[in-house]
């Protein structure tokens, strides 16, 4: 655990060797290179694995991402290895080479600031009266997201605004260490998103007490929750309640399953330890690998639901692909949809967990043990449901086949 300066397993395609010295050095990270063909990524799990602990490596950092190039898929790869990942990638097709260079002497260098030139207008607000809410989430773990993508999701927010709720690792917050003054001026909120979007659930109790008094030590900044969807465990959880967090996100996303959308519920629940309590935060719509069809029709599932609890659901978004030229008009209607045809007001997280009374019991471990269908829920109940047979099952159908790539 080199948290000084940390070993980095860098995974680069050979075809671009020309374009990144794997001869410079840099004082802020231990670099071990790898050149492989990323279009055989997925067959070198366990090579990648022995690489990884041979080199005791913190954390993998992926030259590529799945939104360029081949578009393979790193997400399932960085699962079966259960290791922090960052990427220095390009995200937008057109320039991916460039700002690959960019990324990677920013990742070297630590120490840029994003760029970002506010817009001076501002769009349609007013429409809010249905007297619900949602809240926008950003996950800010890759280089190319935090220096690319964020500014062009930022002047999205105030041309709608919306203040979010992002969740940034100590590895960007290295990388760009004015990125978090940068997000609150624009009056969104911080949370933890790990150091190096490591795994916590690997770990025993002294080791991630470790890791959480580094993240609270790097942002310098009240913190209120944490994002670690897929990579917690109850130690995780006690140490947030030890610390003082008051809540924590959780996966119970509105995926459509074979004939209707589950209709999860979004209601946080309370957990507690000792006479500490914070909100696990259920997550309901994720954009990422989903068309507009598909994240509008979780969205509309998603309020429907809200309506009969607590009028409130929450959008995982990611800089890296929804800012990305490829998808920044999407998000631009995700945005206008959700603020100005809905009519819902926008909540920062940390806002919500102060307005929450409403307490929804669950089993205990229920944020890892998976979403349990009844035969009632492929009963379809709304026209969504019916309109989602068929687009929905021949994107999961198509999913399931290029298991290798992000189709959208």
């Amino acid at each position: 655990m080199g948290f000084e300066r940390p070993r980095v397993l860098l995974v680069a395609d050979r075809r671009d060797m020309r374009l990144l010295d794997s001869e410079a050095r840099s004082e802020h990270w231990g670099i071990s290179w790898k050149f492989i063909d990323y279009r055989d990524l997925h067959n070198l799990i366990d090579e990648l694995r022995s690489d990884i602990n041979n080199l005791r490596s913190d954390f993998i950092l992926y030259a590529r991402n799945d939104q360029i190039g081949d578009r393979v898929n790193i997400g399932q790869v960085n699962r079966l290895l259960r290791v922090g990942y960052s990427s220095i990638s390009g995200i937008d097709e057109s320039a991916r080479l460039q700002q690959m260079q960019d990324c990677f002497q920013d990742f070297m260098e630590c120490g840029k600031k994003v760029a970002l030139t506010r817009n001076a207008s501002h769009g349609e607000t007013d429409a809010r009266q249905n007297g619900g809410m949602f809240s926008l989430v950003f996950d800010v773990e890759q280089v190319g997201g935090a220096r690319f993508g964020l500014p062009r999701i930022m002047n999205l927010l105030d041309e709608y605004g919306i203040r979010a709720t992002f969740f940034v690792t100590g590895i960007i917050k290295r990388v760009y260490p004015g990125i978090l003054d940068l997000i609150q001026s624009g009056g969104h909120e911080i949370g933890i998103h790990g150091v190096w979007h490591e795994f916590l659930s690997n770990y025993d109790d002294q080791t991630q007490e470790k890791y959480f008094a580094r993240m609270m030590m790097e942002f310098e900044t009240q913190v209120q929750g944490s994002n670690f969807i897929g990579r917690f465990d109850e130690t995780t959880l006690r140490i947030q309640l030890q610390l003082g967090l008051k809540y924590s996100l959780y996966p119970d996303i509105n995926h459509y399953h074979f004939s209707s959308y589950p209709k999860r519920p979004t209601t946080p629940v309370q957990v507690s330890y000792g006479d500490r309590r914070m909100w696990l935060i259920p997550i309901s719509v994720d954009t990422y690998g989903y068309p507009w069809f598909s994240a509008k029709s979780m969205i509309d599932s998603a309020h429907k639901t809200s309506l009969r609890s607590n009028n409130h659901f929450v959008v995982l978004c990611h800089p890296f692909r929804d800012g990305n030229l490829r998808h920044i008009d999407v998000t631009r209607k995700l945005l206008r949809y959700l603020t100005v045809e809905k009519g819902l007001a926008p909540t920062r997280l940390g806002d919500l967990v102060s307005l929450q009374t409403e307490l929804r019991k669950e089993e205990p471990g229920f944020w890892n043990a998976g979403r349990a269908h009844s035969l009632g829920d492929l009963v379809p109940r709304t026209r969504g449901d019916l309109m989602g047979i068929v687009p929905q099952n021949l994107i999961m159908a198509a999913r399931a086949i290029s298991r290798t790539r992000t189709i959208w």
